[in-house]
Formats: structure tokens, sequence, C-alpha cells
């Protein structure tokens, strides 16, 4: 029996250290009776360093009242199986181990020990808790991807869908279910369907995908810009397995820049180019005809008396005969060209391929004659003509300044020889308005220095050959250029505004004169001022001041002719119309100056009440019987006489003029025949002679 037990003994002893677990027993003190191989290796003690010592030393600090919890349940008979905890190794790294034990009674059945097979299960805690977060992450990144507001897309490298967020839910219209196994195709519209497959190729070789922008169908076939981040989906083993693909719906963003864009570089009113784009288009065609020796022709295209009709219809409605203009002028030129509006009445029109100037020409002409027609505007038909200037490439200029600044230059020539025309630059015009700014600027300080005066030139009535009126005109007498004629600087004073300046200068020059003379040699002397069209438009309250001074003087009303042209009362606004009534409830006279080359209207002249009407001198030059300019000459004093109105004849300088005008029952004369305009002690000289000394 004892060979057997210690048969049985070594058996058991061969199973225990063979064992993969660590078996140990000991006693209910924790003092250890045996320690097998797996224990050795598992906690790094041999069975000579742990038998006989205290169990103990395997627990952390913590743990150390666990083992009388233990030997309290299995006292109370309990069981105690596959428990985990931590126990030290004798590095003083923890180890994860789960434990069974069971309970060592002697022959009379007390306990007096513990037996436990642990097993090392430090990496199933760990591939636990690894699994565990991983699970967490997996759990986190859902949740950020099925929160984000943009679509998150995974695909194969195969162009399949994988994973469809709420987000490609909600941008594109397709569920999850509809997307994911198929391609991107339905998103794609027709232009776009060889992106995906450039993308997809990209990254499985390996190249990096730039942060893009582009457009996608919705299910509703609506387009939709997207704003897309493409990233590549790795594997260890296989590399590059797929495709991420973060797309932002970005329709809005890209409709607010787009609007932005448009505002810069359109004109909200005609939605043509603005002087912004025109610039850029002309810079690069420049650019362009430099490289291919081309031409280019610019034009710079202004609205004839386009301020007096936006101030007589009212700016809604100028801004619609802008838009009509713009429109016309579109109809002219191709597609390549450009039409631009810098603002205002002001367009510019840039001609590509302008080799052939007689092309040129022609395209101008057509721009000119565009506007012939009529335009009806709120009920109301609209006549406007417009002048033009054009400059070449690189003739003219080879910077978009020059060339927009040279066309100008040529279309205030075409407004100075009589509007509704076309002129080429050329650089004595350049010249010439070089000289028009030094008049500018000396005409600042003209009036402060006293080179104004005023000149005389007197109205004779053509039935007593007596002096009975004279007007009043304006002389510049420069220091270096000498007498600059009104010609020249009344309409430069009429661009800066001085006009106004000017005018008034005048009047109180005139009827301090005029005062003097009724006193001196006639009291019903009249005295003809002219006012300036800028003048007569300006919304102030001049004519209140005119009054005011005239009561100052002590000068009647009667006493007074304002001469106006005829422009100035057909495009009258509501301020001129007022300034009219109220010269006229003063007793001040009206006449109507050049008359006869406008656009005149009956109705006018009976409805502000119009006294004079001022044959123009291109009617009396070349006077003779039996030509059209005697029946314009005697039409118009028989219209006159009917309505009323004297009829005065200026430019006369021939005494046959002078009978023939007196012969028709013209009342009133004027011109050299009697005097050219004069100096005031020139004119007192004329007045004291007994008799006129005709030339």
């Amino acid at each position: 029996m004892e060979a057997e037990y210690k048969k049985l003994l070594n058996h058991f002893e061969a199973i225990v250290n063979a064992s993969d677990d660590a078996i140990i027993s000991k006693t209910l003190g924790g003092v250890v009776l045996t320690w097998n191989k797996a224990a050795e290796r598992i906690f790094g003690y041999t069975a000579q360093e742990m038998v006989g010592e205290s169990i103990l030393k395997l627990f952390p600090e913590h743990l150390l009242d666990e083992e009388e919890k233990i030997i309290t349940k299995i006292l109370n008979g309990q069981r105690v199986e596959h428990h985990e905890t931590i126990r030290l190794h004798k590095d003083g790294s923890h180890i994860h181990i789960s434990v069974s034990i069971s309970p060592i009674h002697n022959a009379d059945g007390e306990l007096v020990g513990l037996s436990k097979v642990a097993r090392d299960v430090s990496e199933e805690v760990m591939l636990r808790a690894l699994n565990s977060r991983l699970g967490n992450y997996a759990k986190y990144f859902e949740a950020i991807v099925d929160a984000s507001d943009d679509a998150i897309i995974s695909k194969t490298l195969d162009g399949v869908i994988t994973s469809w967020n709420p987000a490609a839910e909600r941008i594109f219209g397709y569920s999850a279910n509809e997307m994911i196994g198929q391609t991107l195709e339905r998103l794609l519209p027709d232009n776009r369907s060889q992106e995906e497959k450039n993308i997809l190729t990209k990254i499985a070789h390996g190249e990096k995908i730039d942060h893009f922008r582009t457009v996608r169908l919705h299910k509703n076939g609506s387009k939709i810009d997207v704003s897309v981040t493409v990233s590549p989906i790795m594997s260890e083993e296989d590399g590059i397995i797929g495709v991420s693909k973060i797309a932002r719906d970005i329709t809005a963003e890209v409709k607010s820049e787009r609007k932005i864009w448009q505002q810069a570089n359109f004109d909200q009113l005609t939605n043509l180019p603005n002087r912004r784009l025109l610039n850029d288009r002309l810079n690069h065609e420049i650019i362009k005809s430099i490289r291919e020796n081309g031409n280019i022709a610019t034009f710079f295209i202004d609205l004839d008396n386009f301020k007096e009709i936006n101030d007589l219809l009212g700016h809604d409605s100028g801004d619609e005969l802008l838009v009509q203009a713009s429109a016309r002028f579109s109809q002219c030129i191709r597609k390549s060209d450009t039409l631009s509006r810098l603002g205002g009445d002001e367009f510019v029109v840039v001609i590509t391929d302008a080799s052939d100037l007689e092309n040129v020409n022609t395209i101008a002409e057509t721009l000119v004659e565009s506007l012939r027609s009529p335009f009806y505007i709120g009920g109301k038909q609209v006549h406007v003509t417009c002048s033009l200037g054009v400059s070449i490439f690189p003739e003219h200029g080879r910077t978009v300044d020059d060339l927009l600044k040279h066309a100008d230059q040529a279309m205030y020539e075409s407004k100075k020889y009589g509007k509704n025309q076309c002129r080429f630059f050329n650089y004595d015009l350049e010249s010439s308005l070089i000289q028009h700014s030094y008049i500018a600027f000396d005409i600042r300080s003209a009036v402060k220095l006293n080179q104004l005066e005023v000149y005389y030139q007197p109205i004779i009535c053509a039935k007593t050959d007596t002096i009975v009126k004279t007007e009043a005109l304006v002389r510049w007498n420069h220091p270096i250029k000498g007498i600059i004629s009104p010609d020249v600087f009344i309409p430069i004073a009429e661009e800066t505004g001085l006009i106004h300046e000017i005018g008034n200068w005048v009047f109180d020059q005139a009827t301090s004169q005029l005062k003097k003379w009724q006193e001196k040699y006639n009291p019903d002397l009249q005295m003809s001022i002219n006012k300036s069209v800028i003048q007569f438009h300006a919304d102030d309250c001049a004519e209140v001041t005119l009054i005011e001074k005239l009561k100052a003087v002590g000068i009647e009303g009667r006493s007074i002719i304002i001469e106006i042209t005829e422009s100035a009362l057909m495009n009258h606004t509501q301020a001129s119309v007022a300034k009219l009534f109220s010269f006229r409830d003063h007793g001040i006279h009206i006449a109507i100056d050049d008359f006869g080359t406008g656009y005149s209207s009956l109705s006018y002249l009976n409805k502000f009440d119009i006294d004079y009407l001022k044959i123009d001198r291109s009617f009396i030059n070349n006077l003779t019987e039996n030509t059209s300019q005697f029946a314009l000459c005697e039409a118009i004093v028989m219209m006159a006489h009917k309505l009323g109105l004297k009829v005065i004849a200026e430019g006369v300088e021939t005494s046959i003029q002078r009978e023939l005008l007196t012969e028709m029952g013209c009342d009133y004369l004027q011109g050299y025949l009697f005097t050219k305009p004069i100096p005031a002690q020139a004119f007192e000289a004329l007045i004291e002679h007994s008799e006129l000394e005709l030339s």
C-alpha cells in the first residue's frame, strides 16, 4: 500500500507540475504548502522561495483582506470558482488571475487548508478592456458620424458604397438602404461622370487628393454645390482598401459668393459688366493683342442731355431709359465683345479684332443709330441721342487707363461738335484737353482777380432805329492768354459748376450798370441777361435772390429780360418751372435764345408766358428774298405775333438783312451792323451819339 501510495503521489505530482495553471495549497493561516512549476512561471517565485512563506506576499496592499473573506465563504460552505483578482509578480508588476478555490479537510473532516488553481488571465483582461474601449470608440465614432452635419461616406476602391450617414441622406435625398451597395453614379451630373473614377484611381495609387469643390445631384434632380475632403481607408495587411469622403453642402455659400461676385463685377441696374470687370476684360484683351499683334477698339458712350431728361421724367424713368438703351447697344455688338456701364449715363464698348477701321466706324454708326427710334417710358415718348469717342489699341494707348481716357476725351469732342456723333481720338485732341484743364484751373480765380468784364450789345427797335434794350455779355481778359471767347470758357464753367458764381457776378454788374443808364439816359431801357441751362435747372432759390437784388438796386422787374435756350424750356424741371412763374409774377420778361435750333413746342411758349423769341443767327446768314431762310424767318415772325410774342433777330450784319427783317415785321434787331459787344464806356458813347453809325 505504501508503494502504491508513493506511486500515486508521484503520478499526482507529475500532473500538478505539468499543468499550465498554478496549483497551490496552503494552511488556513496562509502558509504555502505546495507550489508547482506553473506557479513559479506565473508569479516568478520558486517553490523554495514560497513553500513555508505567507501567501500574502503575492497580495497587493488594497487586497490584503481578500483572503479572510474567501476563508469565511469556505467555512460557510460556499464555493469559490473562477474568481478574478490581482496578484503581485516577483518583479512587482500586477498579474490578473482567475482562481478556483477548494477546501482541504483532515481525516476528521476539519478544514485545515485551501487548494488554489490560478490561471494567468492578464492577456484576456487586456483584450477585454481593449475590446471594450474599441466598442466605446466605435459607438463614439458612430455617434459623431450620425450627428455630423456633413455627409460622411465610405466606399471600396471599386466605388461601392459601404456606409452612408444621416447627413448624406438629408443632403442628397437618398436613404442608406438606397445607397449602400451602390455606386455614386446617380449623384453625378453628366459632365462629372469621370470625376469619381479619377479620384478612386489617384487614391489607389497613393496620391493625395486636395480639398475640392464640385457639383452633385439631389434625388429630386436639383444640383447641389459640395465641398469634398477625401481620405484613404488603410489596412495593415492589405494597404489601401477604400475611400472615406466628407462632403459639405455649400449651395447657400456658393450662391452668396456668386451674388457678391455679381455685385462686385456687374452693374445692378443694367446687369452689364461694371468698371472693375471692364478693366479685367480690357486688360486681358490687351495682353492677348500684344501676343497676337492685334487691335482693340474702345468706345466711350455718353447719352446726350440725360440729366435734363432724368430731372424731367424722374429717376425711375431715367433708370428705365438706361436699361432700354443698354439693351439696344447690346444688339450692336458680338458676344465676344464687351458692353459695360461705368455709372450714370456712361457706357463703354470693347471690340476685339478691330484691325478693320472701316468696320469699327460702322459699329460706331450702328451704336449711334440704335437710339434714333423713340423710347416709350411710363406711357411717354422719349427721344435721346448719344455721343461716342473711340480709341484704338495700340495706336492710342497700351494700357487700360490710357485707352479709356483717350476714348473719353474723344467723346467730349463729339459733344463739343454737336453731339449725336462719333469722334476718333488723336493726340492734338489731348493737347486741346490739357489746355481745357488749364482754363478750368484759371477760371476759378478769374472772378476774384477781376479778370472778367461785362460787354454790352444794343438791341435796336426795327421801326425807330433807336436803342431800346441791350444784352449783357461776359468777356474774360486773361493776363497771359488775352481775351478768351465765352464759347471756350462758358462750357468749362458749366462743367465745373463755376457758372453759378460767374452768372451771379454778371447779373450784379449788369443790373448796377442798368440803374445808372436808366437814370442818365432812358428809364425804359431794358437789360437782357443770359441764364445758363445749368443755372436754370439748379434746385435752389436763385430766383428769390435775383428778385431781392433787383429790389436792392432799385430796378423794376420789367426792366430785365432773362434769356434761356430752347433746351432749357423743353427739358424743364419742377424747380425751373417755379423760376419761370416767379419771374413772371415779378414782371421779369423771358426770351427764348437761339430759337429754331432745337426741338420747340408751341404749347410751352403759351404755357410759360414767354415774351420774346430770338431768331438764331444761323437763319439770318445769307438771308435774301425767295430763300428757305427768308421763309423760315417770316414764319417765325408770323407765328410769334399770333401768339402775342415779340421777335428779336440776332446776327444782323448787312443792310439787306435789316430791310428784309423789318419788312416781314421783326420787332427788334441785334448784330454787328450796329455794333459788336462793347465795354460800358463805349456803350455810353453810342447812346449819346445822335445817330447810329451803320457799318
